[in-house]
């Protein structure tokens, strides 16, 4: 049974540009005053109603999943890497700008991340399959994992993608002479999407992850890509 959320209007188009032309115009949506959202989890919704008003992302896992599960019959169970990526995904696909950067940057310099692999298969998988291919977060997962997987645990589940760029990322380490028993350190910033050098510089979450000598490089969004770096042709997902 659909679920209805009755929402400030004026925070919807305040903050998303797809609420905003929905909700203005010649939109159907606009003279009904109701959106349907027809295939987003009501836990994502709650997600996303909690940070509308308060402007504020959850700071653990299990403030993710109270939150998320708030006034639902059925609970959900996901871990709190898992409903950052929904929650993310929610706010790239309905160009929710400030929220997609605010969980960029908890995704990014997640504050376990030096101490493990933060992000589990499903995770990856979800990030995969509802991202567009050039979003850096799916060059960080592979990244992370090209310094620090060990050979533990089952790789079969991920994706066909993520393991073509995983392959091509050692390829191209290698063909630089370098190894990935090697000790490396990440520039964090490289997956904050900075439009400009000038606003990297004057990044507030500016950070690096590992204790090695070799930096871990990636080209800026806006300069060619190295070559053999690889990306599919899948489409951004598109709101319905």
């Amino acid at each position: 049974m659909p679920i209805e959320y009755y929402v400030q209007k004026a925070f919807l188009m305040h903050y998303s540009d797809y609420f905003r032309k929905a909700l203005s115009g010649t939109w159907k949506e606009a003279e009904d005053g109701v959106v349907k959202l027809v295939d987003v989890e009501p836990a994502v919704f709650n997600l996303f109603l909690e940070w509308l008003y308060t402007q504020q992302v959850p700071n653990d896992c299990s403030e993710y999943n109270r939150i998320a599960n708030a006034g639902l019959q059925f609970t959900f169970s996901n871990t709190g890497p898992l409903w950052k990526i929904k929650l993310y995904v929610f706010a790239d696909r309905f160009a929710v700008a400030k929220l997609r950067t605010a969980l960029n940057r908890q995704i990014v310099n997640d504050p376990e991340a030096v101490s493990r692999i933060t992000w589990d298969n499903f995770s990856v998988t979800y990030a995969f399959d509802n991202l567009p291919s050039t979003n850096p977060l799916l060059d960080l997962f592979v990244d992370r994992y090209y310094m620090e997987w060990n050979g533990w645990g089952s790789v079969q589940s991920l994706p066909h993608e993520f393991l073509h760029r995983f392959l091509q990322r050692v390829g191209g380490e290698r063909a630089q002479g370098r190894k990935a028993s090697e000790m490396f350190k990440m520039d964090l910033c490289i997956y904050h999407e900075h439009a400009t050098d000038a606003e990297k510089s004057s990044c507030s979450h500016k950070s690096s992850l590992g204790n090695g000598n070799l930096a871990l490089l990636r080209q800026n969004r806006g300069e060619t890509r190295l070559q053999g770096m690889f990306f599919s042709s899948r489409p951004a997902s598109s709101a319905s």
